[in-house]
């Protein structure tokens, strides 16, 4: 008889040795990542880069062009801008250059005709998979902006006044955000693994965990909170290793955690960490602080499509297989995957802090 009540307080014991482990890991992880040099960090999801043309208001047709290319793997992408044939694009420059994408900029000469029609294009998105947001700052003060993809690398610019703020690609941004982020996709399956059993569970779960992640691009994008790159992949790493540890002991100590009682509570608090991912992406590539709202809510909106397709799509395959291999799958297979690249990427993070 006592052998049977140890035992489950042995586990449980154990479960909360390893639980103060990782919290001192992960304080351990924020103090180094606080000193540490911000260095390169690896790519985690898909990074659009940015190209800006700012038109000189004393002479229309005049501009500057500024290209954030982004990097992938540390290097930049192979994709270029091609110009116009009817305007002439000077030598680029340096900029500057950071974590994340190498600025450099050039002038562009398309008078007398203007930059009404001019072809904006980019070539090489097909292979590098990635997209390209383009602004146009006219000379009256009037923006229009544009999504470049591989299946639509070519935009021509408005007329200044038709201008159009190209809001509605946003949304597709924003799915395409979650589809290519494996982090952010294996968080959310470990979420679903924490909320099965009840929809409205997973559905407020998964909602918690977008919320998060809205605030703090919100904030980002305003300049309210500062971003490091590195850092934020490094802690987003080391959130997805200490889910993928609490769903394999979840069985020694059930209803014991708060991620366990309140998933939601726990998926909001980690949305704003996964947030400062893609927020850190975009200040760095150099998007505007006082960016539209309506951009940053459609934004997230595909975020949210995306990641409810994801999820429930996810959930539908889960239900299919028999019972008994899905909950082989659910208790011991999924847990340990989550756990083990959530460690490789911890390793491999913490690493590029320092080069």
């Amino acid at each position: 008889m006592m052998d049977q009540v140890s035992c489950p307080l042995h586990r449980a014991s154990r479960v909360r040795r390893q639980r103060l482990v990782g919290f001192l890991c992960f304080m351990v992880l924020f103090l180094v990542g606080l000193a540490g040099p911000s260095n390169r960090a690896t790519a985690h999801e898909m990074r659009p880069s940015l190209l800006t043309i700012r038109e000189d208001p004393d002479t229309p047709g005049l501009a500057e062009v500024r290209w954030s290319l982004a990097f992938a793997n540390g290097r930049p992408l192979p994709i270029e801008v091609v110009p116009d044939a009817r305007c002439r694009l000077g030598p680029w420059a340096l900029a500057w250059e950071s974590a994340v994408a190498r600025t450099t900029h050039a002038s562009l000469d398309c008078r007398p005709e203007g930059l009404d029609g001019v072809r904006v294009h980019v070539r090489g998105l097909d292979e590098a998979g990635t997209d390209v947001v383009v602004r146009i700052v006219r000379g009256g003060g009037t923006t229009s902006e544009a999504i470049l993809t591989a299946r639509s690398p070519s935009w021509d610019i408005p007329p200044s006044r038709g201008t159009t703020s190209g809001l509605g690609s946003w949304l597709g941004l924003g799915v395409k955000h979650l589809i290519t982020g494996w982090d952010h996709l294996l968080f959310a399956i470990g979420l679903l693994l924490v909320a099965a059993g009840s929809w409205r569970t997973v559905f407020v779960t998964i909602s918690g965990f977008t919320l998060g992640h809205s605030v703090t691009l919100a904030l980002a994008a305003f300049g309210l909170i500062p971003i490091r790159v590195g850092v934020a992949e490094a802690w987003i790493a080391l959130s997805i290793l200490l889910l993928g540890a609490e769903l394999a002991e979840r069985q020694a100590a059930p209803g014991d955690s708060l991620l366990m009682r309140k998933p939601w509570l726990v998926s909001t608090a980690c949305g704003l960490l996964h947030g400062l991912g893609f927020a850190g992406v975009l200040m760095e590539l150099g998007l505007p602080k006082n960016a539209a709202i309506p951009a940053l809510v459609l934004f997230n909106l595909g975020l949210e499509v995306g990641q409810l397709t994801f999820v429930f799509g996810f959930a539908a395959l889960l239900a299919l297989l028999p019972s008994a291999i899905r909950s082989r799958v659910e208790l011991q297979a999924l847990p340990r995957i989550i756990g083990i690249v959530g460690a490789y990427w911890a390793v491999e993070r913490t690493v590029a802090l320092f080069g």
